[in-house]
């Protein structure tokens, strides 16, 4: 068992140092770069889609606030005119007008939270984005890494070792 052992964590070291060779910062920090402003592209979306959904909470608002004042004064020549009969159907009416009018105000309360988040999330994004691009720039600035293997001893170094092993093996 040991010997799997061993032989699973050469494996798995060997690997691991191929992929290192493989991954080029370069490119790693580039695919970062796209990822980050996909997601940044991805909350402008939806920025713009809550933003769209806001205002058309306001118009329904508006509208259902302007319908309860209309039924507030048709409501009033119909008590004034003693047609209560009429007054029934406008208080219905501006009972419901009132109810979106309240639905709509709290859809709005929502939405502006969600938009509060979403933009602060984006800030966030953003800032990361300013930084990922950065990073790009200071790596494309760095010199290239070397991966050239080690010199060796000189020439001279070898001649020195050779003389001394000579020496070493004659008889004395």
């Amino acid at each position: 068992m040991p010997l799997l052992k061993r032989f699973s964590r050469l494996v798995g070291a060997d690997l691991h140092a191929m992929l290192d060779q493989i991954e080029d910062p370069d490119t790693m920090a580039r695919q970062g770069l796209r990822d980050m402003q996909a997601e940044v592209d991805r909350l402008d979306g939806e920025i713009a889609r809550l933003v769209s959904r806001r205002d058309d909470l306001e118009r329904t608002a508006s509208q259902a606030r302007a319908d309860v004042a209309a039924a507030d004064d048709r409501l009033d020549l119909c008590l004034h005119e003693g047609r209560e009969d009429l007054a029934r159907g406008l208080v219905r009416r501006k009972l419901q007008a009132a109810e979106r009018a309240a639905g709509a105000e709290a859809s709005i309360e929502r939405c502006d939270a969600d938009l509060g988040e979403l933009q602060a999330l984006q800030a966030r994004r953003q800032e990361t984005l300013a930084d990922l691009r950065m990073r790009l720039d200071d790596l494309r600035a760095a010199p290239p890494p070397t991966h050239s293997a080690p010199a060796g001893p000189s020439p001279e170094e070898v001649e020195v070792a050779l003389l001394a092993e000579i020496a070493a093996r004659r008889p004395s």
